[in-house]
């Protein structure tokens, strides 16, 4: 690989676990490239495997983009070790695969042992509202974490109040979307009653959410008092 190459496109190259593999053999010891995107490979579990296996050893990756694959709770099994002691990472993207809660429990264990993750983006897999339990726990003692994507994840009302749990004591994330994600009234009422006393959040997505009118009229509310959202 060209040794002044800071940055690597492979989007839908179909280069599959195989192809990830090789790609995975060269970032073991690539020492100057900064941001890898595999998104929309088919990459499966075994290539994500490898994937972040060889992280353990690159020391100049900050970006990697995995997006749109066949990644599933497997595929980063182990991606609190191989990461959890990564110095350089800071985006990490994972959205549009098949993660589940089990994946959500693990991605919550890394976020407990790193500290340079800055930006995750879980999109659009299904980690339902146990996940988000998993993830916001994880939330309560993290402090590097600025922007979570979340959208279309099934976490309900539940996930929710959650959310809202998190929101009380977590004082770095800037940035939180949850859109399409089935809240209704009572998931609406969490949220607004979290942003009265939310100082840290810039950006909360909530596309699709499901209110009444009273609901709306707390948010407004609760907007008046918020002194950050933007």
């Amino acid at each position: 690989m060209d040794t002044k190459l800071k940055e690597l496109y492979l989007i839908r190259g179909n280069i599959r676990d195989d192809g990830a593999q090789e790609v995975a053999e060269v970032l073991e010891h690539n020492s100057t490239l900064t941001f890898l995107a595999l998104n929309s490979n088919y990459i499966g579990n075994p290539g994500a495997q490898s994937l972040l296996q060889a992280l353990q050893f690159n020391s100049s990756l900050t970006g990697l983009d995995l997006s749109n694959n066949n990644i599933s709770n497997i595929g980063i099994l182990s991606i609190d070790q191989y990461l959890g002691s990564n110095s350089t990472l800071q985006y990490l993207f994972l959205d549009y695969n098949k993660i589940k809660c089990d994946g959500a429990k693990t991605i919550s264990e890394l976020l407990l042992s790193n500290s340079t993750i800055t930006t995750l983006e879980l999109s659009y897999n299904n980690i339902g509202y146990g996940g988000v339990q998993s993830l916001t726990q994880a939330l309560q003692v993290n402090t590097t974490l600025l922007s979570l994507h979340l959208q279309g994840n099934h976490i309900g009302d539940v996930g929710a109040e959650y959310v809202e749990q998190m929101l009380l004591s977590n004082s770095t994330l800037t940035e939180l979307y949850l859109g399409g994600n089935n809240i209704g009234a009572t998931g609406a009422q969490a949220l607004s009653k979290v942003l009265l006393v939310n100082t840290s959040l810039l950006t909360l997505g909530l596309q699709d959410i499901k209110m009444e009118l009273n609901d709306i009229h707390n948010f407004l509310k609760s907007f008046q008092f918020n002194s950050t959202l933007k």
